[in-house]
């Protein structure tokens, strides 16, 4: 009697282990983005630069920032069933001679994925929210959301034009932003 009981319970946990283990695994896929969707994300890297010694007389020119249209990957990238996010690095600079930023746009089909900054893409779920991993931390970072990492540089540099010379303290900074979940 004590034998039978013993089995029925053992049959009972090994049902209940298969049937909630099938469960766990359904629920991974379901916590996926889905193919017919990706993510875009920008990631800044920010060089700010204030003159902190001698004097810069020039007017600051400005060129505005190129625009990336993030419902549109297909002009960036290949737009196929594996992209998963749409990934727009700027590296801008603000600095006593003028303001711009460079872009570089490129698709992002597998992870892990290393970033610029050091970051790490590790995935993403079907609510559009970013996985990051920075320094052995896990970052969610959901959609509209911005990370700013904690790594702050700076440095000083010395520069001259025809007029004279001075000492820029320059600061970087990186951030990292989720745009947003969009359809292919």
């Amino acid at each position: 009697m004590v034998k039978a009981s013993l089995e029925v319970i053992f049959f009972i946990l090994l049902t209940c282990t298969i049937l909630f283990g099938g469960c766990i695994v359904g629920d991974n896929k379901q916590n996926e983005l889905p193919t017919n969707k990706y993510i875009a994300v920008e990631e800044i890297h920010w060089d700010h630069g204030v003159v902190v010694e001698g004097y810069f007389e020039y007017i600051r020119e400005a060129v505005p920032a190129p625009i990336v249209e993030y419902d549109s990957a297909g002009k960036y990238v290949e737009n196929n069933n594996s992209l998963k996010i749409l990934y727009g690095f700027y590296h801008s600079h603000d600095m006593p001679e003028g303001m711009w930023r460079d872009l570089n746009i490129s698709g992002i089909y597998e992870y892990p994925y290393q970033l610029e900054s050091g970051a790490k893409i590790i995935g993403t779920n079907h609510n559009g929210t970013i996985i990051l991993s920075y320094n052995n931390e896990t970052i969610p970072l959901d959609v509209g959301k911005k990370w700013e990492s904690p790594n702050v540089e700076t440095r000083f540099e010395d520069r001259s034009y025809p007029n004279g010379t001075y000492k820029v303290k320059i600061t970087t900074t990186w951030t990292i932003e989720n745009k947003g979940i969009y359809n292919k």
